[in-house]
């Protein structure tokens, strides 16, 4: 590429890169540079913020509740990616051969992805009531009367699942509609030669369709898991961070701590703790994709 078609590139980036420059370098540069004050309810109200460089950092790195919190996002976003991820497939497995009503069922398994999430996340919350939710009324209708009554928030790990559920649900359409345009892209010469071999669909499904989907698979558990570690609405709506503070995950802790307790640069320094811990799950993303491509 010569220079004159170097600067022709770089004018036709220039608008995008000014936006991702205005909407995400800014704001995480100034982040990062609020982690470094210590910024609190006085320096709201007019005080100067007093310069502390790295304290909140090693505040952080030597508070076993911000350790617990990290471990309890990764295993509940891990949870939550397994899931989803299951329940994608399984309904994309099921929408790809041709039946009657299947394009108004895919219409139809896209609305949880449509839902805002606050609107879904408090239809569930009303779901899970102990009180009048439908849910433990259906389960002890089944004979299962320990239901009856039961608080699916009162509990860390339970309240945990019910959100872990929520977030699939919310989810699961777009890992669905995703794959299904993966398997429009598979070559249909592979099928007409399992075909003749005599091979079973569950054979062909594990042995040609979902192996020659890994890439996109890989796509789908890094794209998962970044949303996962964020997640802040549905856990925000179902349980506030309780019972206690046990279900406490990054994205929770961080706003708690800024806008709650207006500790701004504890705040930050965890907003830039989650980003490095981002950061990780992306790197090692494009070291497995050049991998599977080298």
């Amino acid at each position: 590429m010569n220079g004159r078609e170097t600067r022709t590139a770089l004018a036709f980036l220039a608008p995008s890169l000014c936006v991702i420059v205005v909407l995400l370098a800014y704001p995480l540069a100034r982040t990062l540079v609020l982690s470094l004050y210590r910024y609190n309810l006085a320096q709201v109200l007019g005080k100067p913020a007093r310069f502390v460089g790295l304290e909140n950092y090693r505040d952080l790195a030597t508070s076993p509740f911000f350790w617990h919190v990290v471990l309890a996002t990764l295993a509940f976003a891990g949870t939550c990616v397994v899931g989803t991820l299951a329940v994608g497939t399984i309904v994309a497995l099921a929408l790809e051969d041709a039946f009657p009503g299947r394009s108004a069922l895919r219409v139809v398994v896209a609305l949880p992805w449509a839902m805002p999430a606050v609107a879904a996340s408090i239809v569930w919350k009303w779901l899970f009531d102990d009180q009048h939710g439908p849910l433990d009324a259906f389960l002890s209708a089944l004979g299962l009367h320990a239901f009856a009554g039961f608080s699916w928030t009162a509990n860390a790990l339970v309240a945990f699942a019910a959100v872990a559920v929520i977030v699939a649900w919310q989810t699961f359409p777009f890992v669905t509609i995703t794959l299904l345009a993966g398997f429009a892209t598979l070559p249909r010469s592979v099928y007409e030669a399992a075909a003749v071999d005599g091979i079973s669909d569950w054979r062909r499904t594990c042995a040609i369709t979902l192996p020659m989907l890994g890439p996109l698979f890989l796509t789908l558990i890094v794209l998962l898991m970044i949303w996962d570690v964020k997640v802040f609405t549905q856990m925000y709506v179902m349980t506030g961070g309780g019972p206690g503070r046990g279900t406490y995950v990054l994205g929770l802790y961080a706003w708690r701590e800024g806008f709650a307790s207006v500790h701004l640069g504890v705040a930050a320094a965890i907003a830039a703790a989650m980003s490095a811990l981002l950061a990780i799950f992306v790197g090692a993303y494009v070291r497995l994709a050049r991998g599977s491509t080298a």
